[in-house]
């Protein structure tokens, strides 16, 4: 029988071709260069197998709807739509022509795309392209969890009785339409609005979708929240008690009072006491239980949360380790292990790692019982390593060879150890509560010892925080070595973080264990949030604000969860037959154009706030450059950040008035120190897409200025051919010798090209040293005479070259390193110098004696070290960023408290150390 198996992804095809075909496969080149064929023979019958590239067919509007100037977006509720070839990818329809050209003279076609809801409607739109041309062909259904050779076999055993399933083909194409009538009729409202007060700035797209919206609103809300919140004060009493000359903090039972008066009255009745007494102790075992299966949405939370990986990279490296046949589909909702699963085969395929795999050789040693959470969604189980390697084996996998390892390996290892732990036994611990009365009051000093480690062992995402306590019983009288009434405020909600706002949309029903990440990813790229530092908190921009509350005052169903969670129960009626397509459809955009009805009534409110947060976040983004007046209205001319790059433009709010505009190169521009001798204008520091830096003067960029000479300059200003013109390079200077004509300095200079060393002696002396992107030129010469470099390789580690291109003397590592310049001498082994260094956690200072000296200063975002040291403690001073972001001056150093403040008229005096 000729057997054509179509997948979802070529890297999927390859693998199942493989494990079918052993080493009898025949690859040949298909249509598209990214969908090969592959064929052999099993049994009796001819397989060929090729993949799609994801969705073939996508929702769309009807042609005269997609012009957006000319189509009132209310129609969109009412528009008729169809399927149209996936344009997003140019090679879809050499895949369409292949899949027909293949299906034209099989008689069985296996569907073997992913096992969920997006899977299912891939499948049925193969199956209608091969139908097509074979209207007689028999259509089965491959349905597997896992890329291995017992999954895909049993998958191709069981294909004979299985087919496609019609109602979940449904329940995708009612979201699909759902999705596509309201957010294409909400984001052409917007987008079209906000252009129309502002075409200039206005983004390419302002988006709305009823998940992105949702997504957008919690992370707004708590922001909300935090600003609206007033800190109130509180009081309590502190104590601590010495015991064998170790002192132990204890906790007031009361916990705190509101009222002052209260709190100091029973305090000053407690002031004068110098013992108290144990009159309770207690001692109970407690256990720690072991996590749940893993599904995904715990997964792309322990990635965000442990990891600090985002959540749609996270997803996608768990495709890739899918697709290579290491872990279990990733896309998943169940937290039960079936019935029928193997957990001890899973097991014994670890027992032989280096890492985990005594651990598992213990699991194996007793009675398996694996842990169970509630949610099962019948289709995929939960996330779980099919295959055992090693970190050296990753080079070795052309699914992820792309990213970086150590995140990929971060990745398996979490799966693994979830895995793991998910059949390990809880960890016991003994939980000791100590009372003791002081005067009247009851305090209580608590502590957890861990009896037995259990499942935290192997699981690193969970803790017991430990605390012995000394040996007391009841009558004990214990020396109290501190009372102390003290005063605290009440803190504002935590910002939310990536792992807390999965956390929420999963709770809410807000996406698919598949679409979270889009969801949250879609926000970020629209500038609705930012994600930012290793606990990925978020913070909502100035245009997510004003989208979330300008939707909210019109009707809180616009961006508040119970509209999207009741559309998706609908949704899933329609997946269990319990519903037709075409009425939750009806249903849902009558709800939908109902609210868009709303928003129209009050457009110029909504579209209004929209326009000004815009304009708001691009004054923050935009260079501060000090430019000039507009020669046409008197205006100030500042820059602009365009669709297609920076740009100078006057600042008149009547454009109709005045539309004066001046183009730059590409590039960032920022503010110089010159004047243009020639138009007596600001001179602005370009920085290229390439991160070359020049001068350049926005005339002379643009007209022809005429020098004294009577001759036509134009362009940046290292073509400029007035002599004492500042702006010709930007300039820094060395204390290194020329090599060449040993009278002058070397200084760094940047021209068209980047930055070089160049004798300062120019034109006497046109000695010129190349500097390289990364390039940092030593104090220290060689030999020859010559600059050594401190030189980035392709791997991005730092070797040391001398700039002499004939000499071939080698240079000595840790000389060089000893070579670069410092800051302050090393204030512990005096000899060598801090130097500002790179390393796994960001910059630091560190001794150039390093290994002999590992003396380290480690510095924090917006830290400048000076060239100056602590006058108590010799340690180098550090410019520091406060958290209203003024800069202040601080030793680095724990045990000294040495600070500086610096008046706004000291500030510029101070930082000529930085």
């Amino acid at each position: 029988m000729q057997i054509l198996i179509v997948t979802e992804k070529p890297s999927i095809a390859r693998r199942i071709s493989y494990i079918l075909g052993k080493k009898n496969v025949t690859k040949k080149k298909g249509m598209s260069k990214y969908t090969p064929i592959h064929r052999f023979k099993l049994d009796d019958d001819e397989i060929t197998i090729t993949s799609v590239l994801g969705h073939v067919y996508s929702l769309d509007f009807e042609e005269e709807y997609n012009k957006w100037d000319k189509v009132d977006p209310e129609t969109l509720f009412d528009a008729p739509t169809r399927y149209r070839v996936n344009e997003t990818n140019k090679e879809i329809p050499k895949v369409i022509k292949q899949l027909q050209t293949l299906g034209k003279d099989v008689e069985e076609l296996i569907i073997a795309t992913d096992a969920d809801s997006e899977g299912e409607k891939i499948g049925h739109d193969i199956a209608d392209i091969i139908i097509e041309v074979n209207p007689n062909i028999t259509v089965r259904r491959m349905r597997f969890s896992a890329v291995t050779q017992k999954d895909i076999q049993k998958a191709l055993n069981e294909a004979s009785t299985t087919t496609l399933d019609d109602n979940i083909v449904r329940k995708v194409e009612a979201r699909q339409e759902v999705d596509l009538r309201s957010g294409s009729a909400f984001t052409r409202f917007q987008t079209l609005g906000v252009r129309k007060i502002n075409p200039g700035t206005a983004p390419k797209l302002l988006s709305w979708g009823p998940c992105q919206s949702v997504t957008l609103f919690f992370v707004v809300e708590r922001h909300l929240e935090r600003e609206a919140f007033v800190p109130e004060p509180f009081f309590y009493i502190y104590a601590q008690i010495e015991i064998k000359k170790t002192l132990y903090d204890l906790k007031w039972q009361k916990d705190r009072l509101d009222n002052k008066k209260e709190c100091k009255k029973i305090f000053d009745a407690l002031k004068t006491e110098k013992k108290g007494t144990v009159v309770e102790l207690s001692a109970q075992e407690k256990k720690f239980w072991p996590p749940k299966p893993m599904n995904t949405v715990t997964f792309v939370s322990m990635a965000a949360k442990h990891l600090h990986i985002a959540s749609e990279r996270a997803m996608e490296i768990a495709e890739r380790l899918y697709n290579a046949g290491i872990i279990s589909y990733p896309r998943t909702e169940t937290e039960i292990y079936p019935r029928t699963f193997s957990l001890k085969r899973l097991l014994e395929q670890h027992v032989d790692h280096s890492e985990w795999g005594g651990y598992a050789s213990k699991l194996l040693s007793k009675r398996i019982r694996a842990t169970r959470g509630k949610r099962d969604d019948k289709a995929h189980p939960p996330i779980h390593p099919t295959k055992s390697i090693e970190i050296n084996e990753l080079e070795k996998l052309p699914e992820v060879v792309k990213f970086n390892k150590n995140e990929v390996w971060a990745i398996y290892d979490m799966i693994v150890r979830h895995f793991l732990a998910t059949m390990s036994m809880p960890a016991v611990y003994m939980e000791t509560k100590i009372v003791i009365q002081i005067g009247d009051e009851m305090f209580n000093l608590t502590g957890k010892q861990i009896k037995d480690k259990g499942f935290l062992e192997i699981y690193p995402f969970r803790k017991i925080a430990e605390k012995s306590l000394p040996a007391l019983k009841e009558g004990d009288e214990v020396s109290v070595s501190s009372l102390e009434m003290k005063e605290g405020k009440t803190q504002p909600p935590f910002p939310l973080t990536e792992a807390a706002l999965i956390k929420l949309m999963d709770e809410n029903g807000i996406g698919t264990d598949a679409t979270i990440p889009a969801h949250i990813k879609t926000n970020k790229d629209r500038n609705y949030f930012k994600i930012s530092g290793r606990g990925r908190s978020i913070q909502p921009t100035e245009l997510g604000i004003a989208l979330v509350t300008g939707l909210g005052n019109i009707d809180e169903m616009l961006v508040k969860p119970e509209l999207r969670a009741y559309i998706e129960n609908q949704t899933n009626l329609v997946a269990t037959g319990e519903q037709k397509k075409e009425a939750v459809v009806k249903d849902s955009s009558k709800r939908m154009k109902k609210l868009f009805k709303e928003v129209v009534a009050k457009e110029e409110t909504l579209i209004n706030a929209l326009a000004e947060a815009i304009e708001s976040e691009r004054r923050k983004s935009a260079p501060k450059v000090e430019l000039f007046d507009c020669p046409n209205c008197g205006h100030q001319i500042e820059i602009f950040k365009g669709k297609k790059g920076y740009y100078l433009r006057c600042t008149n709010p009547d454009k109709k008035e005045c539309k004066t505009s001046y183009p730059l190169p590409a590039g960032i521009p920022r503010a110089a120190k010159f004047i243009c001798p020639l138009c007596d204008k600001p001179i602005i520091t370009m920085t290229s897409p390439k991160g070359v830096q020049y001068n350049l003067c926005p005339i002379c960029w643009i007209e022809e200025i005429e020098t004294d000479e009577g001759k036509k300059q134009r362009g940046p200003c290292f073509n400029c051919e007035v002599e004492d013109c500042k702006g010709k390079v930007v300039e820094e200077k060395s204390r290194l010798i020329c090599p060449v004509c040993e009278e002058g300095a070397l200084v760094t200079r940047r021209g068209k090209y980047g930055r070089f060393l160049a004798c300062d002696r120019y034109p006497d002396c046109k000695t010129t040293i190349t500097l390289y992107p990364g390039d940092r030129p030593l104090k220290k010469v060689c030999e020859c005479g010559w600059p050594i470099i401190s030189r980035l390789s392709k791997q991005k580690k730092r070797y040391y070259k001398c700039a002499n291109k004939e000499c071939t003397k080698e240079i000595d590592y840790k000389e060089a390193r000893k070579s670069e310049s410092g800051f302050v001498k090393c204030p512990i082994c005096g000899e060598g110098e801090l130097i500002e260094r790179i390393g796994k956690y960001g910059r630091f200072l560190g001794c150039s004696r390093y290994p002999e000296c590992k003396t380290t200063v480690a510095l924090y975002n917006g830290d400048r070290p000076l060239k100056r040291a602590c006058p108590k403690c010799g340690y180098p001073m550090i410019s520091r960023l406060s958290k209203q972001k003024k800069r202040y001056y601080k030793c680095p150093n724990k045990e000294c408290d040495y600070v500086e403040f610096p008046k706004a008229s000291k500030d510029k005096k101070l930082d000529k150390d930085d």
